[in-house]
C-alpha cells in the first residue's frame, strides 16, 4: 500500500501527545490526491481499532467535507480526535486568495481532545508563500518542537502523476472497441506494474523528538465536589451558588480561556440549586447568551446532573423549578422576576445591554472568555467592570487558569493563540502617564512589514483595537496583515524610552482607488444584487440601499476600527485622532472620509460633532451589538461636498415617514441626536394655525389627536434647538407624537398610570418650553 509506514508512524506520534496530554498540529504540505492518500490510511487503521471522530473542513476533488463551510462556529462545544483543514477547499473563503479560513481554524482546533492531531493540508504553497499573515504563522509552527512539517518530494509527484497517467489510460482502453482486447489486457499488466511500483515508494517521515518522562500527565483526575475536575472549577460553582444564597446586589464575573470549564462550571451550579428547590422555594434560573447554539452542551450537562428533570426545546423543567434560554432582548422587555440570571460569554453582548441588565435583576452570573476576543475581550473586562465598580462596589470576580481539556501550555492552544494574537494583553498605563498632552503625541502609519518585524508592537496595537468592536476575529489579524487596501495609523506617545501605542485606526480605501475604476458591469451586477464586491462597502451601501448611482464614482477612506486605549480615554484623544485622520484622507486624495458602526447616542454624537453626516441608519438590529448600524461620511473634496449635501437631505426626506414603521423603536435619544442634525431648509414652516393648536392643546382647550400634526411640526423645530439634547423629557414626546407609540406602550416604558396621566405630562413639557 502507498505510504504504508504513515499510520505507524502517526500512532506513535497520538501516543506521544496522550501521553503529555496534548494536542498536535501535523502539515502536510502537497497536492489532494497524495494528502488524501496519506489520510485514508490512517482512517482504515484507525477504524480497525475503534470508532474516531473526524471533522473535515473544506471540499476538494478527492477530499470531501462534513462541516459546512459558514457553519464551523456549529462545532464550539463539541469533540474530535481528528481535524483534517484543507486549504484548497476553503478558498475564498478567508479575506485574502490563500485559501486558509483562520477563524474555521481557531474554532476547530477547540475541539480536539488531548491525544488528537489537526492536520493541516497545504495544497497551494506559492498564494501561501504571498500571505505576510501564513509566513509568520508558519514561523510560529517552526517555535513548536510537537507539531510537525511532512512534505511530498519530487519524485514523490512524479510517481504519483504517472500513476494517474496509467490510470486515465486504463479508463480510455476500457471504451474501445471489442477486438482491443488483448491489447487492453496488456496495457491493465503494464498499469498493475506501475501501481506496484509506485506502492513501494516509502514516505519520508521525520523521526519523533523524544519525550521527557517527567512531563508524563498522570490520567486519574482528582475528583471534587459536584463532580467538578479542577479546583478552580469547584471554586466557580460555589461562587455561583452564592450569588443565589448570598446578599442581593453582588453580580459575580467569571472568565476564562476555552477548554476551562467554565459553561460546565453554569450548568453544575444550576444543577445543585435545581437539587435544593422546594415547593415552597420554586426557582427559575434564566440563562441568555449572544447565541443559544453556544449553549448545546450547558443544557446536555444539565440533563446528565439532573436526570429526573425534562428538556423542551431551551426550557429544562424540574419539579420545584426551571432553567431557561431568553433571548436578551426580551429578557430586557418582559423584565422578569427571576430568581438568578445567567449570562454566557457576556463579553459578545453589548456593554450598554448588560448595563441594563443590573438595573433590572439583583442576582446576576457573567461568564466569558476574555482570551479569544469573543466579543469586546479585553475591552469587556474593563469598561464592563468599572461600571460594576460604580453600582456594585462589592461585586466579586473569578478567573479559571487551567485547562480541564488538554494540559497547560498545550503546543496547538499556544500556536493559535499567538498567530490569532489572542494572547496579546492590553499594556498597563502608569497612573502618571494617564495625562496625555495631545501636542505631543506622535501620529505615525505602519505598513504591514512592520508589524511582522516587530512582534511586540503588532501585539500592543491589535491588543488596543480589540477595545473597539464587539466582534474582533481571528481573521481580523489576517485582515490586517494581507489586505493590501487597508492602511494601520497609530497615536503613540513621545517618550523614546517607552513609546506607548495611545490609539489605533484601521482604514480601508475603497470606490475608485489609484485609478482602477470598476467595471460598468459589475456595479450594474451589485445594483442587481447579484454580486456583492470584497473591500467596498461604502460605495456598495450607498448605491444598492440610498440609490446613489454615482457611488462607485468616488474615493473612499473608511475608518473600520478606531480605538483610544481605554485608561487614557475622555480626554480628547480620540477626537484630535479624527482630525489627524481627516488630513491623512485628504493627502490621499479621498472625496470622503467614511464609518460605518453601531448607532448609540455617544457614539454617533462623536461622528456628526466632528462635522460627518448621516447617509444611511439600518432597518435592523445588528446581532452582535443590538444596534442599527450607522453610515457617516465627511466630504473632503468640491464634488464629494455637492454630492453628500444631496445624500444627506435624501436620508432626511425619508427618516420622519419611517419613524412610524422600520424606525418606531429606535431608541428615543437617537431619534433626538439624528433629528438635531436635520437641515434647516427641510423642517416645515408652523403656521398661525399649527401655533394656536399648541398653545390650545398645552392649556387643556384641545385634544391631542385634534392637533397632533401641529405638535409633530412644533416637536420638529424644538428638536433643532441647543438646548434640544439636554432635554430628557422630549424623549416622551418623541415616542408618543414622532414614533406613534401606544398608550399602554407608553405606560409600560414611562411609568404612566394611563392615558391622562400622559397627556398632561405632555401638556406640560409644551407649556415649560413656551415660556
Amino acid at each position: 500500500m502507498l505510504n504504508k509506514n504513515f499510520p505507524q508512524w502517526l500512532v506513535k506520534y497520538q501516543q506521544q501527545a496522550l501521553m503529555l496530554n496534548e494536542r498536535r498540529l501535523l502539515v502536510l504540505s502537497g497536492d489532494d490526491f497524495w494528502a488524501s492518500s496519506l489520510l485514508e490510511s490512517v482512517v482504515r487503521d484507525t477504524t480497525k481499532q475503534h470508532e474516531r471522530t473526524w471533522l473535515i473542513y473544506g471540499d476538494s476533488e478527492h477530499i470531501k467535507a462534513n462541516v459546512a463551510k459558514q457553519r464551523f462556529r456549529d462545532k464550539l462545544g463539541s469533540e474530535s480526535d481528528f481535524v483534517v483543514f484543507n486549504s484548497l477547499g476553503c478558498k475564498g473563503i478567508g479575506v485574502n486568495d490563500a485559501g486558509l479560513s483562520i477563524d474555521a481554524l481557531a474554532v476547530l482546533s477547540g475541539t480536539l481532545v488531548a491525544g488528537g492531531v489537526f492536520f493541516l493540508l497545504v495544497n497551494n504553497k506559492p498564494l501561501i508563500e504571498n500571505s505576510l499573515f501564513y509566513k509568520r504563522f508558519f514561523n510560529l509552527v517552526k517555535n513548536f518542537s510537537a507539531h510537525v512539517f511532512i512534505e511530498q518530494k519530487a519524485e514523490q509527484k512524479a510517481e504519483q502523476k504517472a500513476e494517474q497517467e496509467t490510470e486515465q489510460k486504463a479508463e480510455q482502453k476500457t471504451e474501445q472497441k471489442a477486438e482491443q482486447k488483448t491489447e487492453q489486457k496488456a496495457e491493465q499488466e503494464t498499469e498493475q506494474t506501475a501501481k506496484q511500483t509506485t506502492g513501494q515508494a516509502l514516505l519520508s517521515l521525520p523521526e519523533l523528538v523524544p519525550i521527557n518522562t517527567c512531563n508524563v500527565v498522570d490520567k486519574k483526575q482528582t475528583s471534587f465536589a459536584y463532580e467538578c475536575v479542577t479546583a478552580e472549577q469547584l471554586t466557580a460553582v460555589e461562587a455561583i451558588i452564592k450569588v443565589l444564597k448570598g446578599k442581593r446586589n453582588k453580580p459575580l464575573v467569571l472568565t476564562a480561556d476555552r477548554g476551562r470549564g467554565k459553561s460546565s462550571a453554569l450548568a453544575i451550579a444550576c444543577t445543585e440549586l435545581l437539587k435544593t428547590a422546594r415547593k415552597d422555594n420554586k426557582l427559575q434560573l434564566i440563562i441568555t447568551a449572544a447565541d443559544v447554539g453556544s449553549l448545546t452542551i450547558f443544557f446536555k450537562q444539565l440533563v446528565s446532573g439532573f436526570p429526573e428533570g425534562k428538556l423542551e426545546n431551551t426550557k429544562f423543567i424540574t419539579n420545584f423549578g426551571v432553567v431557561e434560554f431568553i433571548a436578551i432582548d426580551q429578557l430586557l422587555k418582559q423584565k422578569i422576576d427571576a430568581s438568578l440570571v445567567l449570562v454566557d460569554e457576556a463579553a459578545a453582548i453589548p456593554i450598554y445591554l448588560l448595563e441594563q441588565l443590573l438595573s433590572n435583576h439583583s442576582r446576576l452570573v457573567f461568564a466569558s472568555t476574555v482570551h479569544g476576543y469573543e466579543g469586546a475581550g479585553r475591552g469587556f473586562t474593563l469598561k464592563f467592570q468599572q461600571i460594576l465598580t460604580s453600582k456594585f462596589p462589592q461585586w466579586r470576580s473569578l478567573h479559571i487558569n487551567k485547562p480541564i481539556r488538554w494540559r497547560v501550555e498545550d503546543p496547538l492552544e499556544q500556536l493559535i493563540f499567538d498567530a490569532c494574537l489572542l494572547n496579546a494583553e492590553l499594556p498597563n498605563i502608569c497612573a502618571d502617564q494617564q495625562k496625555i498632552q495631545l501636542c505631543a503625541l506622535v501620529f505615525k502609519q505602519f505598513s504591514a512589514d512592520e508589524l511582522v518585524a516587530n512582534e511586540q508592537l503588532l501585539k500592543q496595537i491589535f491588543a488596543v483595537l480589540v477595545t473597539a468592536h464587539y466582534q474582533t476575529k481571528p481573521s481580523d489579524v489576517q485582515m490586517l496583515l494581507d489586505n493590501k487596501q487597508t492602511q494601520l495609523v497609530c497615536l503613540l506617545s513621545n517618550n523614546e524610552n517607552n513609546q506607548q501605542v495611545v490609539a489605533v485606526a484601521l482604514l480601508i480605501n475603497e470606490g475608485s482607488v489609484g485609478g482602477n475604476n470598476i467595471e460598468t458591469k459589475t456595479i450594474n451586477a451589485v445594483n442587481q444584487s447579484k454580486r456583492r464586491l470584497r473591500n467596498n462597502f461604502t460605495p456598495q451601501s450607498l448605491l444598492t440601499q440610498c440609490g446613489i448611482e454615482s457611488a462607485f464614482e468616488f474615493r473612499y477612506l473608511r475608518v473600520m476600527r478606531i480605538a483610544v486605549h481605554p485608561q487614557l480615554q475622555q480626554q480628547g484623544i480620540g477626537s484630535y485622532f479624527l482630525d489627524e485622520i481627516t488630513e491623512l484622507s485628504i493627502l490621499h486624495g479621498a472625496d470622503f472620509l467614511a464609518s460605518s458602526f453601531g448607532a448609540t447616542k455617544n457614539l454617533l454624537s462623536f461622528w456628526l460633532n466632528k462635522e460627518f453626516q448621516l447617509a444611511r441608519v439600518g432597518f435592523n438590529k445588528d446581532k452582535a451589538s443590538g444596534e442599527q448600524s450607522a453610515l457617516v461620511l465627511k466630504a473632503l473634496s468640491q464634488r464629494g461636498t455637492i454630492a453628500l449635501a444631496d445624500i444627506n437631505e435624501e436620508f432626511y426626506r425619508g427618516f420622519d415617514y419611517l419613524l412610524t414603521d422600520e424606525y418606531k423603536y429606535l431608541s428615543a435619544d437617537l431619534v433626538m441626536l439624528i433629528l438635531h442634525y436635520c437641515p434647516q431648509q427641510l423642517l416645515m414652516r408652523l403656521s398661525l394655525r399649527d401655533k394656536e393648536n399648541v398653545n390650545a392643546f398645552s392649556q387643556g382647550y384641545r385634544q391631542f389627536s385634534s392637533c397632533a400634526f401641529s405638535l409633530y411640526l412644533w416637536l420638529k423645530h424644538q428638536l433643532t434647538s441647543k438646548t434640544t439634547l439636554k432635554d430628557e423629557k422630549l424623549l416622551v414626546l418623541i415616542s408618543r407624537i414622532m414614533q406613534k407609540h401606544s398608550i399602554s406602550d407608553m405606560c409600560s416604558d414611562y411609568g404612566f398610570k394611563g392615558k391622562k396621566n400622559l397627556e398632561q405630562f405632555i401638556r406640560n413639557v409644551i407649556g415649560d418650553r413656551k415660556t
